[in-house]
């Protein structure tokens, strides 16, 4: 059995559906943010001051550090997958599952939390937003398009992705 590493761009509703999915079945979860900041002692918007490519290299270690013997469910930072081969990291260590909503679904979802999102502290409206993540998307599409399963549902179906993890991988809901 491998790892599930739930990615997609800010917004997409990973941690929201990794704590469901491990509700339904019988992995931890690791959110790979809420880990850095444990680690750090500092909020994500924090550690992103220093840099963002400091903050990369800081995910990087971080992924690499919660990957092994033991199977988990492993919700990702919207870029975590575009960086120092990460993608490929998460590729060889288990099964990729892509959380793509529609724009303007995270746009409405992230209109009160500009503030907590770095790539986003700028935006003033929805319109804007929209337009953000629409470019963000086209420069993550070559790295959110190699998982090995595409949601693209702003509500993701529970029994279909149960569904494709047990025909690829064993898994057991609980």
């Amino acid at each position: 059995m491998k790892h599930i590493f739930l990615i997609g761009i800010m917004g997409a509703g990973k941690t929201h559906f990794a704590k469901q999915l491990e509700n339904a079945i019988n992995l931890e979860l690791v959110d790979l943010d809420a880990f850095i900041e444990q680690m750090y002692n500092k909020t994500i918007p924090e550690i992103f001051e220093s840099g963002e490519h400091e903050f990369r290299r800081i995910e990087t270690n971080a992924l690499k550090s919660v990957i092994d013997d033991i199977p988990k469910i492993i919700s990702t930072g919207g870029g975590a997958p575009c960086f120092n081969n990460n993608i490929e990291t998460m590729l060889d260590n288990g099964i990729v599952i892509w959380l793509n909503p529609s724009v303007s679904t995270i746009a409405a979802r992230l209109l009160n939390e500009t503030a907590h999102r770095p790539l986003l502290k700028n935006a003033r409206n929805q319109e804007e937003i929209e337009s953000l993540l629409t470019d963000l998307l086209a420069k993550r599409a070559t790295f959110y398009n190699q998982a090995h399963l595409h949601v693209l549902s702003d509500e993701p179906d529970m029994n279909e992705i149960i569904s494709f993890l047990q025909k690829n991988e064993g898994f057991k809901t609980k």
